[in-house]
């Protein structure tokens, strides 16, 4: 099994060192922080909102 493996082009196991430059790349960093904050700006609209709501209760 371990001469089949040696004979193949691309390695069967990839490092963690690969993986880990995966991880942080640019755009899903800017991804992130783009979801982020629109989650936040919306989550202070919707409070503003209820606020609106019980205000007009009372």
């Amino acid at each position: 099994m371990m001469e089949n493996l040696k004979e193949r082009k691309r390695p069967y196991f990839v490092g963690r060192k690969g993986e880990m430059q995966h991880v942080f790349r640019a755009e899903e960093i800017i991804c992130l922080f783009t979801w982020t904050a629109f989650y936040l700006y919306f989550r202070f609209q919707v409070k503003i909102m209820n606020e609106g709501i019980h205000k007009r209760r009372d």
